[in-house]
């Protein structure tokens, strides 16, 4: 691919009228926004701060270029600000959200340790009921489909069952 001189593209730019030159600096610094505020991973405050000097620098560019109207540099200011505004709201819910994730990962720690504390605790009552070669025999296995398995769960339930009763 060839490429092409930095001065030619300089000078193709400087033939643009001045309202398209703008224009296309706008749209260069809102792609610039939307990459800063979607990929970086930062504090919304920080964030906001970043994108909103961004904003500022761009319109005091834009309007030490412009003699215009001030209702043409309202224009010119509108589609960043809104760019601003948008990227900031997608940042608190991208903070919210991980926030979430991390809240929901720390449950899930918790009721791991949880049940591995409930199931070492079942493992020592059942060493403590049936002799250890049969312990062993129910606990190496996943033995649900078997009628033994059936039979015995069963008679913990009748058994369990009539201790309540009485």
């Amino acid at each position: 691919m060839k490429e092409i001189p930095l001065e030619k593209l300089r000078a193709a730019i400087d033939q643009w009228p001045g309202r398209l030159r703008s224009c296309f600096l706008i749209l260069c610094v809102i792609l610039v926004m939307l990459a800063c505020g979607t990929f970086l991973v930062l504090s919304t405050v920080k964030k906001v701060v970043m994108l909103a000097t961004t904003v500022l620098v761009t319109l005091a560019v834009l309007f030490s270029l412009r003699e215009d109207r001030w209702e043409s540099r309202l224009q010119a200011a509108m589609p960043l600000i809104l760019t601003l505004i948008s990227l900031v709201l997608h940042g608190y819910q991208q903070e919210a959200a991980a926030r979430l994730d991390f809240q929901w990962r720390r449950t899930a720690r918790e009721e791991e340790q949880d049940m591995a504390h409930l199931q070492a605790y079942n493992r020592k009552l059942l060493a403590n009921i049936l002799p250890a070669h049969v312990a062993d025999y129910f606990l190496t296995a996943d033995r649900r489909n078997e009628v033994s398995y059936v039979i015995c769960h069963f008679f913990l339930l009748l058994s369990s069952y009539r201790l309540r009763s009485r």
